[in-house]
């Protein structure tokens, strides 16, 4: 289980939000208490038998679980219990194949969690390294500000001649930028705009297979 005190994050399963908690503390086999999650200043409701994923970072390391909602307590603190997970599972935004790429790419940075990019929000070149289905890394010049930064809109070529048109990928809440301009980003599964990425590492796969050619 995550250390007393360990940030998480909590998705839910019907709305998907990624909500911001902390672990409080665990009783074995039993339960999981964590801060209920606010939003916007708010309790986000995550009601009784809700179902939930609760991801967190252990020494540079993510782990998740699948969960739900025991008990909601609101006084006197607003905790949440979750049930003790029957196994806890090391999971990386680049599970599979990754591919090693260098594109320039324009991004749109955004500090709200949205589907779309903001209106008016300016773009930024930069260059994206090491795409997978699950997700990449992007550089940006050293002096972007990238405090506070949610998700980010993508644009940027592939080798075999298709291109990508503003695929959202989500900074995890775990992993702060490298002050370096660097930033590891999530992709959402079944993005519709992440399909001329997808298909071009399907062919890549067939390429790199050990198989391939036999």
């Amino acid at each position: 289980m995550f250390p007393v005190g360990s940030s998480v994050q909590i998705i839910g399963y019907l709305d998907k939000r990624k909500l911001s908690s902390r672990i409080i503390g665990w009783s074995e086999g039993i339960f999981v208490v964590i801060e209920h999650p606010l939003l916007q200043g708010e309790l986000a409701l995550l009601p009784k038998d809700a179902a939930v994923v609760c991801r967190g970072t252990v020494d540079g390391r993510t782990y998740a679980f699948k969960s739900h909602v025991l008990h909601v307590m609101i006084q006197p603190f607003n905790y949440l219990f979750l049930r003790y997970p029957r196994d806890i599972q090391e999971i990386t935004a680049r599970q599979g194949l990754w591919v090693d790429i260098k594109a320039s790419a324009q991004i749109i940075l955004s500090s709200q969690d949205a589907p779309a990019p903001p209106a008016g929000a300016k773009e930024v070149a930069g260059v994206v390294h090491n795409v997978s289905t699950g997700g990449c890394v992007i550089s940006l010049p050293k002096e972007t500000d990238l405090k506070g930064v949610a998700c980010a809109f993508l644009t940027f070529g592939l080798p075999n001649g298709s291109k990508v048109n503003q695929l959202k990928g989500t900074v995890p809440a775990d992993l702060p930028p490298d002050g370096e301009g660097g930033l590891e980003l999530h992709f959402e599964e079944g993005d519709p705009n992440g399909s001329p990425l997808f298909e071009f590492l399907l062919l890549a796969s067939k390429i790199l297979s050990p198989s391939a050619g036999s």
